[in-house]
């Protein structure tokens, strides 16, 4: 069998320009295209917009099987919807008639909002496949931009492979840096709601609110080594050996030890995710509050930190469907999946927080809020 070698800085050199190549070669990327898109509508019963365009144009189906069009709009979407609360959250923080326990929380939430806001834009970015030119080689391709791969004798399913894992990795880290900058913050605020609930006639928090926040911070790095320094416990074939890429680890092994290395990283975030949530909700019943105010402070509370389960959750399942792919592969399916969930679940937590305080600070003012917290005193 042919051996193809793939050299990216090549890809990025013959992108600069679509050279002349024998008809030959590109009607042979066309059908291959047609064949895919057609795979692809066998196998889901599907046909995006994005398949009706001239086949010379449509995005090659072994980087984006679900069309471009799709996979930026649910980020496209969390994004608007991110920004267009916080900036609702900031605007009703600094209204004159909004408490100040209220209005700092607002704050708080807006820029939790705004902060991922700006990292859901450089996602939609590379979902979008708009290209910077220091990273022309590690973007989708239309069939007409294979053409200088088929110029470079280059395998376009290298390519396809590159680009998806290459890709995932960038939007991963670009979760990561967003998760390490508002969970702090998010979670300040969730203790200073469950702080007010304590002190007005709710049991003592197990934790200090600068603790609970502090906590955040190591469980993201602990996470981000788990992902991008052990590769989720998956190996990295050496040398063309695909053995070492499924099956059984022998005890001892390179392969086994960097498993365990990835369950305890893994494993220690799931910790301090537990006894951060332990610390906001340890003791908590909504139904000990007699005041509709505090009563829905605290049932807000429960929920928003409960749908914090969520994200381990898509972390675990994501590791159970890649024990189904070669290591050095990452599966588009997967990678729709990660973007849906992860945006449901940033705009029903951090969209949620925002919402809330928002709302709460419409209905309870200043003047509600001030004999609130002296009648529960």
């Amino acid at each position: 069998m042919k051996k193809f070698a793939f050299d990216l800085g090549a890809v990025s050199r013959a992108a600069e320009g679509t050279a002349a190549i024998p008809k030959e070669k590109r009607d042979i990327a066309i059908e291959e295209t047609l064949s895919k898109t057609r795979e692809f509508e066998n196998r889901w019963k599907l046909n995006f917009s994005d398949f009706e365009m001239p086949v010379e144009y449509v995005f090659n189906p072994r980087i984006l099987p679900f069309g471009v069009g799709l996979r930026a709009s649910i980020v496209r979407l969390a994004f608007f919807k991110l920004l267009g609360i916080g900036l609702l959250a900031l605007a009703v923080g600094l209204r004159t008639s909004t408490g100040p326990h209220a209005g700092f929380s607002c704050c708080l939430s807006a820029a939790v909002n705004l902060i991922a806001a700006g990292h859901y834009l450089k996602i939609w970015d590379v979902r979008a496949q708009r290209r910077h030119p220091s990273r022309a080689a590690l973007a989708a391709r239309t069939t007409v931009g294979y053409e200088p791969l088929a110029k470079e004798s280059s395998d376009p399913d290298v390519h396809a492979k590159a680009v998806r894992m290459a890709q995932e990795t960038l939007v991963d880290s670009l979760r990561h840096t967003d998760w390490v900058s508002t969970l702090t913050v998010m979670a300040y605020d969730l203790a200073l709601m469950r702080e007010e609930l304590s002190n007005h006639g709710g049991p003592a928090m197990p934790l200090s609110k600068e603790t609970i926040a502090g906590l955040q911070g190591p469980m993201v790095f602990l996470g981000a080594f788990y992902r991008f320094f052990l590769h989720e416990g998956r190996v990295r074939p050496e040398d063309g050996d695909k053995s070492q890429l499924k099956g059984p680890r022998s005890c001892g092994t390179r392969e086994n030890r960097l498993w365990i290395f990835a369950f305890v990283c893994f494993a220690g975030a799931s910790g301090l995710f537990a006894v951060s949530t332990w610390g906001l909700l340890a003791g908590l019943d909504p139904a000990d509050y007699d005041d509709e105010v505090l009563k829905a402070d605290a049932m807000a509370l429960y929920m928003l930190t409960l749908v914090w389960v969520g994200y381990p959750l898509v972390q675990i399942y994501a590791r159970v469907r890649l024990s189904w792919v070669d290591d050095n592969e990452y599966p588009s399916s997967l990678s729709i999946c990660k973007d849906f969930l992860f945006a449901t679940l940033d705009i029903t937590s951090k969209c949620g927080l925002a919402v809330y305080v928002a709302t709460r600070a419409y209905w309870c003012n200043a003047t509600c809020e001030a004999g609130v917290y002296t009648k529960a005193a």
